[in-house]
């Protein structure tokens, strides 16, 4: 069977097992904490593991799922004054992917100057390499991979929470 009528077969068994599967966006969310007291440094890193394997909206087309891309990374604030000490007024960071716990991190993009206000949020360029691996690594099993976080402040004490999002497309083709 040529390659069209291959694809063409697979889309119509896949809409004949009543699968949803032509594709999916779906945002997976991390929340990070920058914890500084005034003799520490401006810049908190904080890496962790994000299994998409837990998102029900990446479960539910897993098996059909031929393409992953990262469409949007954004940084919102969730907290701004996570304890009373707290004088940083904006921030500013980078977002990095990496595939274990200590590798190297690619930097999927950076941000300058975001507000330390209640939901003040900033959409982040990103850097394609970056989002080609982590796009890889939430394609492969087991649909793993690590993300790092750096929140700098303009002054410390800083004491606030962010959210990283990761908008993902997950695809057929």
């Amino acid at each position: 069977m040529n390659a069209p009528r291959l694809v063409l077969f697979l889309g119509v068994a896949a809409l004949a097992s009543g699968c949803n599967c032509a594709g999916r966006e779906f945002t997976l969310s991390h929340t990070f904490h920058v914890h500084a007291t005034a003799d520490e440094a401006v810049c908190t890193t904080v890496r962790d593991q994000i299994n998409v394997g837990d998102d029900p909206s990446f479960v539910a087309v897993k098996q059909f799922v031929g393409h992953v891309e990262l469409r949007k990374l954004s940084v919102t604030v969730t907290d701004p004054r996570t304890d009373p000490s707290s004088v940083a007024a904006t921030g500013n960071g980078s977002v990095r992917v990496a595939d274990a716990a200590g590798s190297a991190a690619l930097t999927l993009g950076t941000y300058g100057s975001v507000p330390i206000t209640l939901n003040s949020t900033k959409d982040i360029p990103l850097d394609a390499a970056a989002a080609k691996k982590l796009a890889d690594l939430v394609l492969t099993p087991p649909n793993t991979f690590f993300i790092e976080a750096e929140g700098c402040s303009d002054v410390n004490p800083a004491f606030y929470d962010f959210r990283v999002d990761l908008t993902v497309y997950a695809g057929v083709f």
